[in-house]
């Protein structure tokens, strides 16, 4: 039992599939983060149904501001359409770095973080797609980075 423990967590194995498994998230994930550039000022500008103000407001007024500090994003700090369509662009690269294989695992876990930011800052606009897209790139993560395209030769482990 403990020498299959061990094989499982620490045997080198082929990246293959989970680097594709991975190039689909960062291509949804991408596509996630590209979805929410055209409404940025109407949701999340100075004037938006959802700046932070408007929010804070009411989730005081709902007495959910106990509840509310477990949603953690960078996002809450800006009330500024650029700032927000920067961010966009930010997810969007890192995106297409996590897909063609660069910057390893903290890249994977920045991108994860990024999209969990972006949903926790929807708060309200959140729905289905957040949650299964949030634990498929950050159980794929875990995984040694490779592009998604990459195919190593049979008996090749890359590092």
């Amino acid at each position: 039992m403990r020498d299959r423990w061990k094989k499982f967590w620490f045997a080198p194995e082929a990246v293959g599939q989970i680097a594709r498994i991975r190039g689909a998230f960062c291509l949804l994930a991408a596509a996630y983060f590209i979805s929410a550039w055209p409404d940025a000022d109407f949701w999340y500008g100075q004037d938006g149904i959802q700046s932070s103000s408007r929010v804070a407001s009411f989730l005081i007024a709902a007495g959910l501001e106990d509840d509310a500090r477990w949603y953690f994003s960078p996002l809450f700090l800006i009330d500024s359409t650029m700032g927000y369509q920067a961010y966009l662009s930010v997810g969007v690269l890192v995106a297409g770095l996590v897909f063609a294989g660069f910057g390893g695992r903290a890249a994977c876990f920045l991108l994860w973080g990024m999209l969990v930011g972006l949903a926790n800052r929807a708060l309200f606009l959140a729905g289905l797609a957040e949650t299964p897209l949030s634990l498929g790139l950050f159980a794929s993560a875990i995984a040694p980075a490779a592009p998604a395209w990459f195919h190593p030769p049979p008996g090749v482990h890359p590092v």
